[in-house]
C-alpha cells in the first residue's frame, strides 16, 4: 500500500504532537465522506495529558489544580505508520467517553496533507484546486485521440496521446490555470482523467483560506455564468521548505506538491453540457479575467450575497429572493456612487425600486420584462419579506421575482465585462430561468 488516504480507508499508527515528553499514542486514522479523523484510547493514570484533549472536568484534574493549560488537542498533529506520514491540521475534539480508568475519544481534522514531513503545512505558498466546469469552459484538454479503420484488414485502431496542454497565467493575480492528466492501468482496465487545476501562489506563507479566497473569484464567475453551484476543491499544496530533489539527491528550486484532503470540501459537481454559459472564456480571456477579479473586489458587497444565494441548500424561495435582493440593493447603491457621482448619503436615499432601475439603465432592452411596473413589483415582494407590517405575497410572485432578479444581476455582470448586449439578450432568452414559474394545480 502506498501512502494514500481514500474514502473508506482505515490506517493504524502513531500520533505525534511534537512534545518529547508526551508518551507514544497509537490511533486509528480514518477517512469518510465527512472528512478525516482518528480515534484513540488512553489510560487516565498513565497518560493524564490526553484527557485534557477532551475535558477540563475537575474530577480528572484534582491532582493538578494549578494546571492552566487550555483544553483541547494541539491544532496540528502528525500521523505516522509503515506507509508514511500525514499532517493533520485544524484538529478538534469530538465525542468521547470514559470509565474513570480508560478513555476513548475521536479527533477531527479540518485538513490532511499526505506525505508531509511536518505540521508546518498549516501555512502554504501554493494551493492547487479543481473547479467544476473550469476545463470545459476554457476548452483545454491534455487528451487527444484518433480513430482509424482499415477496410482491407477490417481492423480498427484507436490512438490516444496524453500531453499536458500549455498553462495559462492570469496577470496580476497569482493565479495559474494548469492542465494535467492522470493515467492508470490495472489488469484489463485503463483509466484516463483529463483535468485543469487552478493554482494560487504567494511569496509569503499564508493560511489555506487566503489561497482559497483568491480561487473563489474564478469559481464565482463560473457560478454566475451558468447560475449553478460550482465547486472548488483543494487537491495539492506546497511549501518553500519542501523541495523536489534531483537524481543526485540535491534539492531543486521546484516545490514538492502533496495531496491535500480538505474536510470542508463539498462533493464535486458533475459536469454537464446542458446548461449554456452566459459568459464565454473566448470573449473574456486572461485580461477579462483580471477585469472580473477587480470588479468582484470593488463590488463585493453586492456580488457576495447574490452568489451566496446559489449555495443555499434546501432553502425556501423567500430566502433566495432576500439574498439576491440584498445584492441588487447594494449594486444599485454602488453604481450610483461610481458612475453617477453621488455621495454616500445621496446613494443611500435611493429606494430599492430606484436602484433596480439604475442597474437596468446599464443594460437597456436586454431584459424585456424590466420596466417601472416590474421594479415596483420587485420592491413590493422584497419589502413584504423585510417588514412584518407589509402584506405577504404569493409564492409564484416571490419565485418569479427571484428568477428575474438573478437575470438582471447576471446581465449587468456580463455587460460590465464587455459582452455585447445583443449576445447577452439572446443567451438569457434561452436561459432556463427565463421561463415563467407558475403554481402547480392542486388535485
Amino acid at each position: 500500500m502506498v501512502n494514500e488516504l481514500n474514502v473508506g480507508d482505515r490506517r493504524y499508527g502513531n500520533i505525534i504532537d511534537g512534545d518529547p515528553d508526551t508518551p507514544l499514542l497509537t490511533a486509528t486514522l480514518m477517512r469518510t465522506e465527512r472528512g478525516v479523523s482518528f480515534s484513540m484510547t488512553f489510560n487516565h493514570e498513565e497518560t493524564p495529558q490526553y484527557r485534557r484533549w477532551f475535558t477540563s472536568d475537575g474530577l480528572f484534574f484534582s491532582e493538578d489544580a494549578e494546571d492552566t493549560k487550555p483544553v483541547g488537542p494541539p491544532s496540528e498533529l502528525m500521523f505516522s505508520d509503515s506507509h508514511g506520514d500525514i499532517a493533520l491540521l485544524g484538529c478538534r475534539a469530538a465525542n468521547w467517553h470514559s470509565n474513570f480508568h480508560t478513555g476513548y475519544g475521536t479527533i477531527h481534522a479540518s485538513a490532511a496533507v499526505v506525505g508531509a514531513q511536518s505540521t508546518a503545512y498549516a501555512k502554504i505558498t501554493g494551493l492547487r484546486s479543481e473547479i467544476s466546469g473550469l476545463r470545459s469552459w476554457i476548452g483545454t484538454t491534455s487528451v487527444r485521440d484518433a480513430f482509424e479503420y482499415n477496410e482491407e484488414t477490417n481492423k480498427a485502431k484507436q490512438t490516444v496521446v496524453l500531453e499536458a496542454a500549455d498553462s495559462i497565467s492570469i496577470p496580476e493575480s497569482g493565479l495559474l490555470l494548469k492542465p494535467d492528466y492522470f493515467f492508470s492501468k490495472k489488469n484489463d482496465t485503463v483509466n484516463i482523467r483529463d483535468v485543469l487545476y487552478l493554482i494560487n501562489r504567494t511569496e509569503q506563507e499564508e493560511p489555506w483560506h487566503v489561497h482559497q479566497g483568491a480561487q473563489l473569484a474564478v469559481r464565482d464567475l463560473l457560478a454566475i455564468s451558468r447560475w449553478r453551484a460550482e465547486t472548488a476543491i483543494p487537491a495539492f499544496v506546497c511549501r518553500p521548505d519542501d523541495l523536489l530533489h534531483d537524481r543526485h539527491g540535491e534539492p531543486t528550486d521546484r516545490p514538492r506538491w502533496h495531496k491535500a484532503i480538505y474536510s470542508g470540501a463539498p462533493a464535486p459537481m458533475e459536469e454537464t453540457t446542458k446548461i449554456e454559459h452566459l459568459i464565454g472564456w473566448d470573449e473574456l480571456g486572461q485580461e477579462g479575467m483580471v477585469k472580473w477579479i477587480k470588479l468582484r473586489e470593488e463590488f463585493s458587497r453586492a456580488i457576495d450575497p447574490a452568489v451566496s444565494s446559489i449555495y443555499l441548500k434546501q432553502s425556501i424561495v423567500e430566502v433566495q429572493l432576500t439574498q439576491i435582493a440584498i445584492g441588487l440593493e447594494a449594486l444599485g447603491y454602488l453604481i450610483a456612487m461610481r458612475d453617477d457621482g453621488k455621495t454616500e448619503s445621496q446613494a443611500n436615499s435611493l429606494n430599492f425600486r430606484d436602484r433596480l432601475l439604475r442597474i437596468a439603465k446599464d443594460v437597456p432592452d436586454v431584459l424585456p420584462f424590466v420596466n417601472e411596473v416590474w421594479a415596483q413589483k420587485m420592491a413590493t415582494a422584497y419589502n413584504s419579506l423585510k417588514h412584518v407590517n407589509r402584506p405577504t405575497q404569493g409564492i409564484p410572485m416571490v419565485a418569479n421575482c427571484w428568477r428575474e432578479g438573478t437575470l438582471l444581476f447576471r446581465a449587468w455582470i456580463a455587460a460590465e465585462l464587455g459582452l455585447d448586449h445583443e449576445k447577452i439578450k439572446s443567451r438569457l432568452a434561452r436561459d432556463r430561468h427565463s421561463h415563467l414559474l407558475v403554481e402547480a394545480s392542486r388535485v
